[in-house]
């Protein structure tokens, strides 16, 4: 025997999945792109080794409030958020770049990342790429937190 209620319940789900999807494919709101300005052809944020600060990182996470979604290990706050800890720190400054840009729509994600300098970029970066037990730097003396700032 099948419940109404728990039928009505999932025709809205699908409802709402394809709406969300079709407004993430359609790229709402989004400027045409030449081939060069694709996410997946321009040339990929440059990595500053000067920048990037793990200590601002993580007050920046919280000030700018990150951690409500992404938990402040970067683990997500809960099942389906995405996990930023141990991600690349290069994959992670593009997405950010990309959000920022509108090459990769989110409505919320682009606002918080427009308000973004390239410095802050770096360091919530480097951050969440510490975060985890295999972090995503190509040297992991950049985690370190030094004593004073």
């Amino acid at each position: 025997m099948i419940r109404v209620d728990s039928i009505f319940i999932s025709a809205a789900s699908l409802l709402l999945l394809v709406l969300l999807s079709a407004m993430t494919f359609t790229g709402e709101g989004r400027a045409d792109m030449s081939r060069d300005q694709h996410p997946d052809t321009r040339p990929a944020m440059r990595l500053d080794p000067n920048l990037g600060n793990v200590a601002r990182g993580e007050r920046l996470a919280i000030e700018l409030e990150c951690v409500e979604c992404h938990g402040r290990a970067g683990l997500g706050i809960q099942r389906g958020w995405p996990k930023l800890a141990g991600q690349y720190e290069q994959y992670l400054l593009n997405e950010l770049r990309n959000f920022r840009d509108g090459f990769r729509p989110h409505v919320f994600m682009a606002i918080y990342a427009d308000a973004l300098t390239r410095r802050t970029m770096h360091d919530l970066a480097l951050y969440y790429a510490c975060q985890g037990e295999d972090p995503g730097v190509a040297d992991e003396g950049r985690c370190a937190r030094p004593a004073t700032e």
